[in-house]
């Protein structure tokens, strides 16, 4: 069984045919993510079935998304630990003027879709598989509404604003966590999710005695915050004042042309009571988190210090558990790579399809991405597993006699040789200093790879059958 009917065996649209193109088409798609569909499917015939799958009213993304989470979860059973972090992405098609799939983003002139998806990762940074996807379309934007509009968008209730699929995820997060037993289910997100809303809607899941998740989002307000004695100041002036606990030392990742360097934090930390602001100060509760503040004490000349603002649900009682919950916080990068990944690697900007099948399509990639993901850091955390339980014979015996020109040993090399074999026909170099391979190689090598697994298997298929040729 392919890896992508084996991602998606649960998957069940009503139709037995559906069901097995569905994971025929996750595993082509995966062979192949930086090329078109009809370049990477094997004729027009194909490639015509693919887009009529996507297309097909029985074909549900949520089902689709379903099947690959019960997957998830029984990726995640030797786990303790499950951080969720979430964050939106914007996929730009304004060359696609008459596409009905897309409104509009930032500007009239600019069309896409925004996504905002929700993966699972360990603090080891493994990921699991895809949580949660919210697909967002503008049909206007706030320049072309008039005064009337403006106030009453504005005036929406928390539920119908864009900023509610932060707590959508959160909310996924919550069900995963009634899934998984005595497991710790953490959701993760950026400045954006930084919201009195989110932070009260949340405290009343925990409240309520339901399985619930825990939250760390990286705070974007100096809030009004009120202390033991109900006397009222603000946030940052509060926790400049408390003493520093730890310091802490890290990379930097690269990012939009901007080097990797090293930063050094000091880290303060206090509990403290945020309160309502603008209209809901009359209706609703202060509510009480830990904050943690990080400040960079040693950025180079003419670079702004890296502060950060981290806020949590999670007792903080400790210098180990402040620190626990700043790395924590690091893993939100993953969700950055994971976009990467869609973008660079899956070139999911380039795809061409209308609406009815648009969200079908984007959640097969977004699984493709996953599990480019999966399969690069899998190298790292797991070395010493037998790379067939990734693989199959014909993708890592290719492989194997391409890298080695030697025919493949009886059994299978560890993950971590076929890994790095694999990256090697991406580009990765391999030298004494190199450390592992990245994403980009990755997902490079495993087109090649793709291609001469195909080959191998068609020889296989000739010689059964005594063919020659000459």
């Amino acid at each position: 069984m392919s890896w992508g009917s084996e991602e998606l065996k649960s998957i069940n649209f009503g139709d037995l045919r559906l069901d097995a193109r569905a994971g025929s088409i996750l595993t082509n798609l995966g062979e192949n993510p930086s090329l078109s569909i009809p370049a990477a499917s094997a004729s027009w015939y194909e490639a015509k079935a693919t887009y009529n799958f996507f297309n097909n009213k029985k074909v549900d993304d949520k089902k689709i998304l379903q099947a690959h989470r019960k997957e998830l979860i029984k990726r995640a059973e030797n786990e303790n630990i499950l951080l969720c972090p979430q964050d939106t992405t914007e996929l730009d098609y304004s060359s696609q003027k008459q596409n009905d799939a897309h409104g509009f983003l930032n500007l009239d002139s600019r069309k896409g879709t925004y996504v905002h998806s929700t993966i699972i990762t360990t603090p080891e940074r493994l990921p699991l598989g895809v949580l949660h996807v919210d697909t967002i379309n503008r049909d206007k934007l706030r320049s072309q509404m008039d005064s009337e509009a403006k106030k009453a968008h504005d005036d929406l209730p928390y539920q119908d604003k864009e900023s509610y699929r932060w707590f959508e995820s959160y909310k996924a997060s919550c069900h995963l966590a009634s899934l998984v037993g005595e497991k710790q289910v953490i959701s993760i997100g950026d400045r954006e999710n930084d919201s009195y809303n989110f932070i009260n809607a949340a405290q009343e899941i925990i409240d309520s005695g339901s399985p619930y998740a825990d939250y760390i989002i990286r705070g974007n307000w100096d809030r009004t915050i009120q202390l033991d004695n109900e006397d009222e100041t603000k946030l940052l002036s509060h926790l400049q004042q408390q003493d520093v606990i730890a310091e802490i030392n890290f990379i930097l990742p690269e990012r939009n042309g901007v080097k990797a360097r090293q930063v050094q934090q000091e880290v303060r930390a206090a509990s403290v009571k945020i309160k309502p602001t603008g209209k809901d100060a009359d209706a609703k509760k202060v509510v009480e988190i830990r904050a943690i503040l990080l400040t960079e004490t040693t950025a180079p000349s003419g670079v702004e210090p890296i502060q950060w603002l981290l806020l949590t649900n999670i007792a903080v009682q400790s210098k180990e558990d402040t620190l626990q919950i700043i790395k924590y916080y690091l893993c939100r990068w993953d969700i950055e790579m994971f976009f990467k990944v869609l973008k660079s690697g899956c070139k999911i900007e380039e795809l061409q399809i209308g609406a009815q099948g648009f969200n079908n399509c984007l959640t097969l990639y977004l699984i493709v991405a996953w599990r480019v993901m999966y399969i690069t850091m899998l190298g790292r955390e797991c070395p010493d597993l037998p790379c067939d339980v990734v693989f199959t014979d014909f993708e890592w015996q290719a492989v194997y006699m391409a890298s080695t020109k030697e025919r493949p040993p009886e059994n299978p090399p560890n993950l971590k040789v076929i890994v790095s074999m694999i990256a090697s026909l991406g580009g990765f170099l391999n030298r004494k200093n190199d450390g592992d391979p990245g994403i980009k190689v990755m997902w490079l090598g495993m087109q090649r790879m793709a291609d001469m697994a195909l080959m191998l298997e068609i020889n296989s298929k000739v010689s059964d059958r005594g063919q020659t040729y000459g």
